[in-house]
């Protein structure tokens, strides 16, 4: 009864046309659970997004740049329906949609997952200060929800962003590395500190060009993980 008074007050809307969601109890709108298609090969086998080529093993950036991280998946194109989805999400207050991302993020990776011996998930941290403004932190929601339903567990303050940085879309690919030069560190405070990770999975919200992931995994490799896997909604397609 409670649910229900509450989605009566605050109904539930529709990561893909934010609509109110229809029939009422559903994560998504009929009409729409089908809309979102999953990133279409080929893709980069290191970053995971499309590219053009059927041939090519890897993007054009992963050939010409070394990364951290060992490899990058996504579920869907970063289109105009899935920006707009990951907007509302962000910054129109619709945290009910992280229950749809790790719904599907589940669906599709949950194999690869197993096979990848992870031990825990860890998301992508945002500055103390956007946090604030904020008040939460996208990949931090997707990553509670998604290791609920991996079984795994996940920490939200073994890395920490501790320098807040200029935004990253207005950078090009070599600003964007300079830009995150040292922003990530492991927190000595954080319980799962001095333990041994072998194998980490990084959430985020949209891969692009994968300089956070990189510096992301960089922290994480400084601090003694033997491999880190970046897991995202969406990525930009790769040139």
């Amino acid at each position: 009864m409670f649910k229900r008074l509450l989605n009566l007050l605050y109904p539930t809307r529709c990561p893909v046309c934010d609509d109110i969601v229809i029939p009422r109890g559903n994560r998504v709108c009929d009409t729409c659970k089908d809309i979102l298609k999953p990133v279409a090969p080929p893709l980069c086998y290191k970053c995971g997004r499309q590219i053009i080529s059927e041939t090519a093993e890897y993007c054009d950036t992963c050939s010409n740049y070394s990364f951290s991280f060992e490899r990058a998946f996504s579920l869907w194109p970063y289109n105009n329906t899935v920006k707009a989805s990951l907007s509302a999400f962000k910054y129109k207050g619709r945290r009910e949609f992280a229950d749809y991302y790790a719904d599907k993020l589940y669906e599709y990776f949950a194999p690869i997952i197993d096979k990848l011996e992870v031990d825990i998930l860890v998301p992508v941290p945002i500055h103390a200060d956007r946090l604030l403004t904020r008040g939460f932190n996208q990949s931090a929601l997707i990553a509670v929800k998604l290791a609920d339903r991996l079984g795994l567990p996940v920490s939200e303050d073994y890395l920490l962003r501790s320098k807040n940085t200029l935004a990253q879309k207005n950078l090009d690919h070599v600003a964007r590395r300079a830009n995150l030069r040292d922003a990530f560190s492991v927190n000595k405070n954080s319980k799962y500190y001095g333990n041994y990770i072998k194998n980490v999975l990084l959430i985020d919200d949209i891969y692009t060009t994968g300089s956070t992931a990189d510096a992301c995994a960089k922290a994480l490799k400084d601090a003694g993980s033997d491999k880190v896997y970046v897991l995202c909604v969406a990525s930009v397609r790769a040139t």
